[in-house]
């Protein structure tokens, strides 16, 4: 059996070893396997994958991880020392373990930072329908639309000129699930959503604004993919990829964010683009602006 290491993983997954769990391989692409266990998704990727809270990184280089025979219905055994997967045995000695916790090692903006911020984040979202609704809005501009789009736009329209906590929360509900992919683009702008609503979180508007949407969005989650899923069940806890903290510490240290900014804008087709539209609308709305 080879000796490899894992590179890093999320702080919540410590059980897993602990408890030396049995999960299995659930579906397989080219940058992650995800496995499932006790009906809760995790994913192996390679060492130069962000960290999200789904995340277990593996110190092994992208052309190597992509080489790795594996199939659906594999076995992935978690032991006290790491886990052993695809004839390997994975150390977990000095990986980094990571804290998903959005307020821990964060602070919230006043309101002239969340200004910038959202500024920041409007430059860089042009790709994708939800960032293009969302200039189009900001820019009172009519711009051509999908049937979908349109959809998304009348409902973003009437968030935009609300300022009932009630009603914010239930219209961005309605968008879970709206989209395709592995993460619905819905789900993403709801994940932006809620991480406003936890960073901002001692204000008493935005705290309200939290409470009602994850009760809006609980009902409604078993209505969209399984990945896409876990990463709303993370984000009513609270917990988000290592760039979406970086970002938020950045923001309140006032130095440049463009790079992480463009970092989660890059996620996918249009997943980054997706929850940075999210979170400038959470940011606005929970900020009581």
């Amino acid at each position: 059996m080879f000796i490899d290491r894992i590179k890093s993983y999320c702080k919540h997954f410590k059980p897993l070893f602990e408890n030396e769990n049995r999960a299995v391989v659930h579906s397989v692409y080219k940058s992650t396997i995800n496995c499932i266990v006790d009906d809760r998704i995790f994913s192996l990727q390679h060492q130069e994958m962000p960290i999200t809270p789904l995340s277990i990184n593996l110190d092994i280089p992208k052309r190597v991880f992509e080489l790795i025979r594996v199939n659906r219905g594999d076995e992935v055994q978690f032991t006290k020392d790491g886990l052993v997967a695809f004839n390997s045995m994975f150390t977990r000695e000095h990986a980094e373990v990571f804290d998903c916790d959005l307020t821990d090692g964060t602070v919230p903006l006043d309101k002239v930072k969340i200004r910038i911020l959202t500024d920041y984040i409007l430059k860089y979202i042009e790709k994708g329908e939800f960032g293009r609704i969302a200039k189009s809005l900001k820019d009172n501009e009519i711009i051509p639309l999908s049937f979908a789009g349109n959809y998304v736009s009348s409902v973003l329209l009437k968030l935009t000129n609300s300022s009932s906590v009630m009603e914010i929360g239930s219209l961005s509900a309605q968008l879970i699930g709206v989209g395709e992919g592995l993460t619905p683009s819905g789900d993403d702008f709801n994940c932006g959503m809620l991480a406003a609503q936890f960073y901002l979180r001692g204000n008493s508007h935005a705290d309200e604004l939290k409470n009602h949407l994850i009760s809006q969005i609980t009902p409604r989650i078993n209505s969209t993919t399984i990945i896409s899923k876990e990463f709303l069940v993370y984000a009513c806890d609270g917990k988000f990829s290592q760039m979406v903290k970086n970002v938020l510490i950045k923001s309140q240290e006032e130095t440049d964010v463009t790079s992480e900014i463009i970092k989660i804008r890059d996620i996918g087709h249009t997943s980054g683009i997706d929850f940075l539209t999210g979170l400038y609308f959470g940011l606005l709305k929970g900020g009581n602006e």
